[in-house]
């Protein structure tokens, strides 16, 4: 169905080209020559004969490399892979903490002050300092 669709956009495409002439401009009431047809037409062929051509290499160098001697090494790789493994829970430290809360200042700055500003937005005016600061300086 595919190569149908192709045929047909190409088909038109085609038409259009031809029907338009090489002095047909877009202000004109007819078809006109756009700079794009040529390149749609390349585009659909593309994506017609590129996708079968990738997955028939990619099937052949997987059947080349992961079935042999009636084997699938790939199934039984998948039982020793990290994805199936539970991860432990890295332990905290100061070194850690810096790591991770360092670069929130030097590359995050804003979004740091964005509940205190939030704050500072929705409380009267004589407590828009006060609640800045609080909210600015409170663990969390």
């Amino acid at each position: 169905m595919q190569w149908v669709i192709t045929a047909a956009v190409t088909a038109t495409a085609g038409l259009v080209w031809i029907l338009a002439g090489a002095n047909g401009r877009e202000a004109d009431s007819g078809p006109y020559r756009h700079i794009l047809l040529p390149a749609l037409v390349i585009l659909m062929v593309f994506a017609q004969v590129v996708p079968p051509l990738l997955a028939r290499l990619i099937v052949v160098t997987y059947r080349k490399r992961y079935f042999r001697a009636g084997t699938n090494l790939l199934a039984d790789s998948l039982r020793h892979a990290e994805l199936f493994v539970r991860p432990s829970v890295p332990k905290l430290g100061a070194g850690r903490f810096l790591t991770s809360v360092l670069p929130t200042f030097f590359q995050h700055f804003l979004t740091l002050l964005f509940f205190p500003s939030l704050v500072a937005i929705l409380v009267p005016h004589p407590w828009m300092w006060v609640s800045f600061l609080g909210t600015s300086s409170s663990p969390g």
